[in-house]
């Protein structure tokens, strides 16, 4: 009897650690699942955050390539405009380069 004894009490005890260690894993677990959730829900925030500075930097590349925008911006920094007429031939000798009149 005594021996039946220590034998359920040894199986009780290892049961017992057993629970106890499974109820400690799941713990774990379920706090690095928890960690893992967050940490994707950050990184969708930044992707979604990424597509609309690429959209934004997609349209600020569209505007700057534009030849209305170009023309303008050549037009007010170095003076130069587009031709209204037919261009002009000019006609100018080697004399006249040198200085020679």
């Amino acid at each position: 009897m005594a021996r039946e004894r220590r034998t359920n009490r040894a199986t009780i005890l290892v049961f017992l650690t057993l629970f106890v260690l499974m109820g400690v894993a799941y713990i774990w677990n379920s706090f690095v699942v928890d960690k893992k959730i967050n940490e994707l829900i950050k990184l969708e925030r930044r992707l979604e955050q990424l597509k609309i500075e690429k959209l934004q930097l997609e349209s600020e590349y569209e505007k700057l390539t534009s030849a209305s925008y170009v023309a303008r911006i050549v037009e007010k920094q170095f003076g130069l405009v587009f031709p209204k007429g037919k261009p002009k031939e000019i006609e100018i000798s080697k004399d006249e380069i040198r200085g020679k009149k």
